[in-house]
């Protein structure tokens, strides 16, 4: 369990979840040697593909669970993985399109274990054929650009609007988001898709859009404090009112996400996995990386402007004193000094006092 006890520098916290940090740090150095040896499972868009058709004029009807579920096996046997299967046509001119990812050395031992399955003729099913990946290299270029947009003009209203501290808080947070999803995806192997690269975008804005209302909830809790500079009350008390949305807005994203993994066709059911794993990183950067980044910037932040602050008052200090010094004491200044001969003299040791 996440404690939420933030000290006023952020080291009382890491030391307490100091286990999480670690598992953070190991999730990234796996996904980066995943990567490394690996690389992404891709899916047929990212990667390409190859196709053949299936012809099913002498079939009355089509039963597609069981006719996917057939040519699957007899693809995986050769090193291959059915990636979808479509209907085109009715009746008589009825066709199945398959698409399958992987290289099949022999076409037509695999042509003949499939036309065994399905009970047709092997001269029922074309040739094979590559088709090339629909996202391009500027498809990524313009996708990375869009979220660097999109952080960009975020940190500069956060700054404008609060201060630098949020802004560098929403910064890392959108990157960290980010490289957690990015870190997931590899190591479990999730299906690369398009709609990958929009769900980062989409986790993007949902991180930002909890730092907006953190933000907002901070500065509301900082006016109603005695001690403006108490930031361990501040912070506890504006996740104490965020607490249960919190709870609620993610528990009810999540149930849903889960319900299309189990439910949903495989097409649906890849793209479910990957928004369950943006769910999960989402609510890990909300409710423990934004409120942590805060503590620990703005601490730092407030510490370098107080450090500047009382050098520059130090510094006008010593001026000032100088600059008096100067205006009353001249280097060629001669000080005067005279005597009052109206003055009675003190009585020296020489003369003689009687007492009576």
């Amino acid at each position: 369990m996440i404690n939420r006890d933030f000290s006023s520098s952020g080291k009382q916290y890491i030391k307490q979840n100091k286990f999480v940090l670690i598992a953070l740090a190991v999730v990234v150095v796996m996904a980066i040697i995943m990567i490394c040896t690996l690389g992404f499972n891709a899916g047929a868009d990212v990667k390409g593909y190859r196709t053949f058709s299936i012809n099913l004029s002498s079939v009355d009807k089509v039963d597609m669970s069981n006719y996917e579920k057939d040519i699957s096996l007899a693809l995986s046997s050769n090193d291959a993985s059915l990636y979808s299967v479509q209907l085109a046509g009715e009746g008589e001119q009825s066709i199945l399109i398959v698409k399958y990812m992987g290289e099949i050395k022999d076409e037509a031992k695999t042509n003949a274990e499939i036309a065994n399955v399905l009970q047709i003729n092997v001269e029922e099913i074309s040739t094979h054929s590559k088709v090339s990946p629909s996202i391009l290299a500027k498809d990524y270029i313009f996708t990375i650009a869009c979220g660097l947009i999109i952080i960009a003009l975020a940190v500069i209203f956060i700054a404008i609007r609060y201060n630098l501290a949020c802004a560098i808080t929403a910064l890392v947070s959108s990157l960290l988001s980010v490289i957690l999803l990015i870190s997931l995806t590899a190591i479990f192997r999730l299906t690369v898709t398009s709609s990958f690269l929009a769900i980062n975008i989409i986790t993007i804005l949902l991180v930002l859009c909890e730092g907006f209302i953190l933000f907002d909830g901070l500065e509301r809790t900082r006016d109603s404090l005695e001690d403006k500079n108490d930031r361990s009350t501040q912070l506890s008390k504006t996740l104490a009112s965020e607490g249960f949305r919190q709870k609620f807005m993610y528990g009810a994203i999540f149930a849903i996400a889960l319900i299309l993994v189990f439910i949903a066709p495989s097409a649906i059911k890849r793209i479910s996995l990957v928004a369950l794993f943006a769910i999960v990183v989402a609510m890990f950067v909300t409710v423990y990386a934004l409120p942590f980044l805060w503590s620990l910037t703005i601490t730092q932040v407030s510490d370098k402007i107080r450090t500047k602050k009382d050098k520059k008052t130090k510094k006008a200090i010593e001026n000032s004193a100088t600059g008096e010094l100067n205006n009353n004491y001249k280097e060629d200044q001669v000080i005067e000094v005279k005597e009052d001969n109206d003055l009675e003299e003190s009585p020296s040791q020489d003369d003689n006092i009687t007492i009576d």
